[in-house]
């Protein structure tokens, strides 16, 4: 009986140890990511100007949808908004963010504001909420949708359309008829490309549906993510090749 006692006092302080160890090392990764641009855009601003031309030059080919899939750790706001203007400034149509805790809705007007000062009267912000979206027809300038999609959202989506289905005198069940009602219950296109933001590489039940033909790629942290970052996801997304299951 005595054993098992040890065997659980060590466990928990190897546990222990190995959390402390992960949250220094997080924390190191993220003040050395502050310092290093700050530095570098303090020191070197030609050589900084300059490399974000070449990224963008090499971004030949931009999704239409890019999905951003939050992970465990609380989002700031201003790094959403930076997402989004980001998006807008790229010409990429469509951003979703994909919540699975249901945090974010919550501070869904705040993000509203933020995006709304830095984004100017040049461009608009089409938002995806449980209202009516505010788009305005005949509109001319630069724009960008936006949506958060929450798990609850995702399950009760795959739930209407199930019963839609049923309830059509067509029973058509084709893979084209199902798209066709994905597609507009969810109001945007299937993502092109998604960023997933962890430690972890997991998907947090994503709608699998709309991930069928979308490039994933992951950052450990959504914390102080610059421009530079953005660009060079967009760039590794420019070299893939999507084979389409050939």
């Amino acid at each position: 009986m005595w054993r098992i006692a040890v065997y659980e006092t060590l466990y928990s302080l190897i546990h222990g140890l190995y959390t402390v160890f992960e949250f220094f090392c997080g924390l190191l990764e993220y003040v050395y990511k502050i310092v290093f641009f700050t530095c570098h855009e303090f020191l070197f601003p030609s050589q900084k100007s300059i490399r974000l031309k070449e990224l963008v030059d090499k971004i030949k080919k931009k999704p239409k949808h890019l999905t951003v899939l939050l992970g465990p750790e609380e989002p700031e706001v201003a790094d959403l908004a930076n997402l989004v203007i980001w998006c807008l400034a790229s010409q990429i149509l469509f951003i979703s963010f994909y919540d699975h805790k249901g945090t974010l809705k919550k501070k869904e007007e705040k993000l509203q504001t933020e995006v709304k000062k830095r984004s100017g009267e040049t461009a608009q912000i089409i938002w995806y909420t449980d209202e009516n979206s505010n788009l305005e027809n005949g509109f001319k300038g630069s724009k960008v949708h936006v949506k958060v999609i929450t798990e609850e959202d995702s399950k009760m989506s795959a739930v209407n359309i199930t019963n839609s289905l049923l309830e059509s005198r067509e029973r058509d069940f084709s893979i084209e008829n199902i798209h066709k009602h994905f597609v507009k219950q969810f109001n945007f296109p299937d993502p092109e490309m998604g960023i997933v933001f962890g430690k972890d590489y997991c998907f947090y039940n994503y709608p699998p549906w709309q991930m069928r033909l979308t490039e994933f790629f992951r950052l450990t942290s959504l914390k102080g993510i610059t421009y530079a970052q953005f660009l060079q996801l967009l760039v590794k997304f420019t070299s893939r090749e999507q084979r389409l299951g050939k």
